[in-house]
């Protein structure tokens, strides 16, 4: 069967005015089935919470085969309405070596007030039916997708800084590096885009 979801690390707040830092948790997965994979993911139940929560420092290793997931997240942080404080997810990392997924995220949060900054996700291999997206919250910003394959497949990709293109060297001229099957356009207004072609480490 399919479990629900893994997360590296949890935690609830049920009150207003506390200090939560969920960091440096790492989550391989190398089979099996799950609805959702987070690095790490908060959740603020209180309505007009100050609380500081970050969400940092986090790592997703997905290299299953066989096997399915449905959506990947360096880190979670949902807020309820009012929320007044101080929430950052920043600095995770997704590494897409193999298997398959849905959607991607670098950072999520769910309601308004979160800051999703400064994580990377590195492609190598997985196929990814849904978008990739940098992140999503009220903030976005300095999000990398570091392209290391050549054959990738995604629906689209959202909310990146920075696109770098880290192609094999051996790769040949004509080769297709991803295919985004999404019938919407892709939008990279304010993306940056590199191509490195000497060589991409894993």
């Amino acid at each position: 069967g399919k479990t629900s979801g893994i997360a590296g690390s949890y935690a609830q707040l049920n009150s207003t005015g506390n200090t939560v830092a969920l960091t440096g948790n790492t989550v391989n997965l190398n089979g099996g089935h799950a609805s959702w994979v987070f690095g790490a993911q908060a959740t603020d139940t209180t309505t007009g919470s100050t609380s500081t929560i970050t969400v940092t420092g986090n790592t997703v290793n997905l290299k299953q085969s066989p096997g399915s997931i449905g959506s990947v997240c360096g880190g979670e942080i949902e807020v309820n309405s009012g929320f007044s404080g101080t929430a950052t997810i920043a600095g995770n990392t997704l590494n897409l070596n193999g298997g398959s997924c849905s959607s991607v995220y670098g950072g999520k949060s769910t309601g308004t007030g979160v800051t999703v900054r400064d994580n990377i996700i590195n492609w190598t291999g997985s196929i990814v039916s849904g978008t990739i997206y940098g992140g999503i919250g009220t903030v976005c910003t300095g999000n990398t997708l570091n392209v290391k394959g050549i054959g990738l497949t995604a629906e689209n990709l959202s909310n990146f800084s920075t696109i770098n293109y880290m192609l094999p060297a051996s790769t040949a001229d004509g080769t297709t590096v991803i295919t985004l099957t999404g019938t919407e356009g892709t939008d990279l207004t304010g993306t940056t885009v590199n191509v490195d072609t000497t060589g991409a480490s894993s």
